[in-house]
C-alpha cells in the first residue's frame, strides 16, 4: 500500500457536510445546491446545475445541445448511463453536402445544425429517475427556477464569456453568413452586454414552457413547432418529425480493471472506450514508480493506441458495428502494450476531436453520485438561434465524415461521434470518485493523468488536478499533433521526451492565452447544515498552474512528489462581518479570481481590504450561517474516517491553462472531482476523512 503523498497545493480545502455540487460556473453550483437545502438528492442537484449552466454559460454549452449521464444509485447499488444526445435529421443528404462542401462538414450557419437538441430530454428523464427511483419530493418546475429566473431577469457577464466572444471574431465579422447575422447577434453580439448584464428574455420564455410541459412541449408540443419553424428560417433541414421521434436512451456503462478498483465510463457513441483502453494499457506498468519522463511517455503511448481504435471504430453503435469488447479485450490489449518502448514513440495519425463542453459532478450523504457532460460542440454550436425561442442549436453534426466508407459517415437519423466521457472510479462496488473534464480530445488523457495521479502516485485530488499536464493530438483545427507540456515539466522532461521522438518544438513559457479562451470560473458548493450525517463534503480550490504569475517563472520540474515553486501569490482568509460565515479567499493582483460560489459573483463589486492588506474582489465560498469555518491553507494527508457508512471526502474543481512548448498555450480546461472515501483503506492509502 502506498503512502498518501501529501505535496504542498495551490488552493485549500473547505469541507461541509450532506452533499456536494462542482461545476464550471457558481450560479449553477448555486443552483444545484439549493436541491439538497429543499431535501432533494445529487440527481436533482446535478439537474439544476445543467440547466442553469445552459443559461449562464452559452458559450459553452446551451439548451439546444446534448448531454450524457454516469448516475449511481446508492439505493440500488447500480450504476447506470443515460444517453441524451440527439441524432442527424431525415433529411440530411450526405450527397447533397459532399458537392457544396467537398470533404469537410460545415461547422457554422443552418446547414451545420444538423443534430436534435438531446439536452431538455436528459434533464427530463434524471428527473424521472429522481422522483420514481430515488424517491425524490422535488418538482419538475422547481428543478428549472433558476435557469428560468436568470434568464428572465440577467446576470453579470463572466469574463470566460467575454473571452470567448472576443476570440470568435469570425462569427461578428461582416463576413459571416447571413443566418448568423439575422439570428445570433442579436442575442449574443458583444454590443449586447456592454452595460455589464445579459438577458435571454426568449430563452426564458422557452424554459418557462419546459418547466410546465416538460419534454413533451420541448420535442412534440407548440414550442416544438416554434423551434423547428425557426431552425428552418436559418437552413436548418431539422424537421417536427426529427424531435418528435427522439428520445433519450439508457445504456450500460463500460468497465475495466485498473488496480483494486474499477474505472467506469460511456459507450458508444462517445469514445469512452477509449478512455478505459488507456488506462487498461497503463495497468501492465509501474506507474506509480516512473519518473516524469517516462510517466507523460507511457501514458502519450497509451493513448496513441487507444485513439487508433477510436479514430478507425468510433460511430454510432445501432448503425455500425463499433467492436467495443474487442478493443477492450484484454489479451489484445497485451499484445497491443509490447508496442509500447520505453526508448521510442509510436508515429501515428488521425482526425482531430476538439470542442467546448461542460462538466458537472454531484455527490450526497446517501451514497448517489453523478456525472455530465453537457455541450453544442464548438463555442456557441452552429451559431444560429432558433427564431423567437432563444434556443442555439449544436453544430456537433460537424464530427461527421463526408467520406461514405467511415464508419462516422454523415447519415439520416444518425448520431455521431462524441467526445464526452462522464466518469466514476468505482472500488467495492461504490464510487471512489466522480470526475469529468472538457477538452476534446483531451478528455482522455486529463483523466488517465487524474486516475494514474489519484490511484497510483498517491496524490489527493488537488493536487493531482495541479500537476503538469500535457497533450496529446490536434486541438482547434491545427494540422500538427504535435505533444504540448506544461512549460513547469522543465527542460529535463522536455528534452528526454524528444529524445524519444515526440514531436513538437521548443516554445518559451508564456502566461497569455492563444488558443481558445477558458470559461470564466469553476465553482463547487458544499451542502452543510443540521445534525451529522456521517457524510463528509470537501472543497479543493481550482488550479491555475502559474497563470498571471508575477516575476520569472523558475524553469524548475515540478514532479509529483516535489516542492512547488515559491508560492508568491496565495490568497488571504478573513470572514466578512456583513457575512456572516463566509469565508473570501483570493489570489494577489491575480486578476481573474478563483472559485466564486456567491450569488451575484460576477457583478464587479467593489474591493474589501482583508486582512494582511490583501484585496479581494471576488467572493469564493459560501459557508452555512452558524457554522464553523474549516479552511486549511495547503493538502495535509487525510483523517480517521468516521465508522459507518460511504464519506464524500473532497471535490476538486480545477481550470487549468496548460502553457506549452508547442506554438503557444494550451486552452484552459476545467476538472471536476468528488472523492468518496470509504471506511475501509482505499488503493489511494490512509484512511478517509
Amino acid at each position: 500500500m502506498m503512502t498518501r503523498v501529501t505535496a504542498p497545493t495551490r488552493w485549500p480545502e473547505a469541507r461541509a457536510t450532506r452533499g456536494m455540487v462542482a461545476a464550471p460556473h457558481v450560479l449553477a453550483a448555486e443552483a444545484g445546491r439549493a436541491m439538497f437545502t429543499a431535501g432533494g438528492n445529487a440527481l436533482d442537484a446535478a439537474i439544476a446545475a445543467a440547466a442553469t449552466i445552459a443559461v449562464v454559460y452559452p458559450h459553452m454549452n446551451s439548451i439546444g445541445g446534448d448531454n450524457f449521464w454516469l448516475i449511481y444509485d446508492a439505493r440500488a447499488g447500480r450504476l447506470r448511463a443515460l444517453n441524451a444526445c440527439g441524432r442527424s435529421a431525415a433529411a440530411v443528404d450526405a450527397d447533397a453536402y459532399r458537392a457544396r462542401y467537398g470533404t469537410a462538414m460545415p461547422v457554422r450557419g443552418g446547414a451545420a445544425a444538423i443534430m436534435v437538441p438531446g439536452v431538455v430530454s436528459g434533464w427530463w428523464e434524471a428527473h424521472r429517475t429522481s422522483r420514481d427511483a430515488l424517491g425524490s419530493p422535488i418538482p419538475w418546475k422547481r428543478l428549472l427556477e433558476d435557469a428560468v429566473r436568470h434568464a428572465r431577469d440577467g446576470f453579470a457577464v463572466s469574463p470566460g464569456q467575454r473571452r470567448v466572444t472576443a476570440g470568435a471574431d469570425a462569427l461578428f465579422a461582416a463576413s459571416a453568413p447571413a443566418e448568423v447575422r439575422s439570428s445570433f447577434w442579436p442575442v449574443y453580439h458583444p454590443d449586447r452586454f456592454a452595460d455589464g448584464r445579459f438577458v435571454q428574455a426568449d430563452l426564458a420564455a422557452t424554459l418557462a414552457a419546459v418547466s410546465e410541459g416538460g419534454d413533451e412541449e420541448f420535442y412534440r408540443g407548440d414550442l416544438a413547432r416554434r423551434i423547428v419553424a425557426g431552425a428552418h428560417a436559418v437552413g436548418s433541414p431539422l424537421t417536427l418529425g426529427d424531435l418528435a421521434e427522439h428520445r433519450a436512451d439508457w445504456v450500460e456503462p463500460l468497465r475495466v480493471r485498473y488496480r483494486d478498483g474499477e474505472a467506469t465510463s460511456f459507450p458508444p457513441p462517445t469514445q469512452g472506450f477509449a478512455a478505459l483502453a488507456i488506462l487498461a494499457l497503463l495497468d501492465g506498468f509501474d506507474v506509480a514508480n516512473l519518473d516524469d519522463a517516462d510517466y507523460v511517455h507511457v501514458i502519450v503511448e497509451a493513448t496513441k493506441l487507444a485513439f487508433e481504435d477510436r479514430d478507425r471504430y468510433l460511430a454510432d453503435p445501432t448503425m455500425v458495428t463499433v467492436p467495443v469488447e474487442r478493443c477492450l479485450d484484454a489479451a489484445r490489449l497485451a499484445r497491443r502494450r509490447s508496442r509500447i518502448s520505453r526508448r521510442a514513440a509510436i508515429a501515428v495519425g488521425g482526425p482531430p476531436a476538439d470542442g467546448d463542453t461542460i462538466a458537472i459532478v454531484t455527490a450526497d450523504a446517501q451514497g448517489n453520485a453523478v456525472s455530465v457532460i453537457q455541450s453544442t460542440y464548438h463555442e456557441f454550436g452552429a451559431a444560429v438561434v432558433a427564431g423567437g425561442t432563444g434556443v442555439l442549436l449544436q453544430n456537433r453534426g460537424a464530427f461527421f465524415s463526408l467520406d461514405p466508407g467511415h464508419p462516422n459517415a454523415l447519415a439520416p437519423r444518425k448520431r455521431t461521434a462524441h467526445t464526452l466521457i462522464p466518469s466514476i472510479y468505482m472500488v467495492g462496488g461504490r464510487p471512489r470518485f466522480v470526475y469529468g473534464t472538457m477538452g476534446g480530445e483531451g478528455q482522455p488523457q486529463t483523466q488517465a493523468a487524474l486516475v494514474t495521479r489519484l490511484v497510483d502516485r498517491g496524490l489527493g485530488p488537488q493536487a493531482a488536478v495541479e500537476a503538469p499536464r500535457w497533450l496529446y493530438g490536434r486541438t482547434w483545427g491545427e494540422p500538427s499533433k504535435a505533444l504540448r507540456l506544461e512549460s513547469r515539466f522543465g527542460d529535463t522532461v522536455a528534452t528526454a521526451l524528444g529524445q524519444r521522438g515526440h514531436d513538437w518544438p521548443t516554445a518559451p513559457w508564456s502566461a497569455a492565452p492563444t488558443h481558445a479562451p477558458t470559461a470564466p470560473h469553476s465553482a463547487a458548493r458544499p451542502h452543510d447544515g443540521g445534525p451529522p450525517t456521517g457524510v463528509r463534503c470537501a472543497l479543493l480550490r481550482r488550479a491555475r498552474a502559474g497563470v498571471r504569475r508575477r516575476g520569472p517563472v523558475p524553469r524548475r520540474s515540478w514532479t509529483d512528489d516535489s516542492r512547488r515553486p515559491p508560492r508568491r501569490d496565495h490568497g488571504r482568509v478573513a470572514p466578512l462581518p456583513e457575512q456572516r460565515g463566509t469565508v473570501r479567499r483570493e489570489p494577489l493582483r491575480l486578476g481573474e479570481g478563483l472559485l466564486r460560489a456567491l450569488p451575484g459573483a460576477d457583478r464587479q463589486d467593489p474591493p474589501r481590504r482583508l486582512r494582511h492588506g490583501a484585496r479581494s474582489d471576488r467572493p469564493a465560498a459560501v459557508w452555512p450561517p452558524g457554522r464553523r469555518c474549516r479552511s486549511r491553507p495547503r493538502s495535509r494527508g487525510t483523517r480517521p474516517a468516521t465508522p459507518g457508512g460511504t464519506q464524500v471526502r473532497r471535490v476538486s474543481v480545477g481550470r487549468r491553462h496548460r502553457n506549452n512548448r508547442a506554438g503557444g498555450a494550451l486552452r484552459r480546461v476545467r476538472v471536476l472531482v468528488v472523492l468518496f472515501t470509504p471506511t475501509f483503506r482505499s488503493p489511494l492509502g490512509g484512511s478517509g476523512s
